[in-house]
């Protein structure tokens, strides 16, 4: 009888810091989720206070002009000059055309 007493000590031991462990994991993996809320909470804060208090530079007209003309069908470097890589205005050419779209009731904006 003493030696299935010992036994079950053991097991209950083993198990306790099996559970033991896996709370320590489960407490990491809170403390990471709750980390990660509060860095991307903290980042929409900053680019929403940054978007309300940011004036427009002159580079931002240049490449929305840039992309409207590409959309209109005018070649970068042959209709019309631009210094900078071509890029940003491809990339922006379909976000141009789903804003002008959407401003103008969804008959196109020419």
């Amino acid at each position: 009888m003493l030696k299935n007493i010992k036994v079950s000590k053991i097991r209950l031991f083993s198990k306790s810091t099996n559970y033991q462990g896996n709370y320590i994991k489960g407490l990491s993996n809170i403390i990471l989720t709750k980390l990660l809320w509060i860095l991307s909470f903290a980042s929409l804060s900053i680019i929403f206070y940054q978007t309300l208090n940011k004036h427009f530079n002159h580079d931002e007209f240049e490449a929305v002009h840039s992309a409207w003309k590409i959309q209109h069908g005018e070649k970068i470097y042959i209709d019309f000059f631009q210094q900078q890589h071509p890029l940003l205005y491809y990339l922006l050419v379909p976000i141009l055309g789903t804003l002008l779209v959407s401003l103008s009731d969804g008959e196109g904006c020419d």
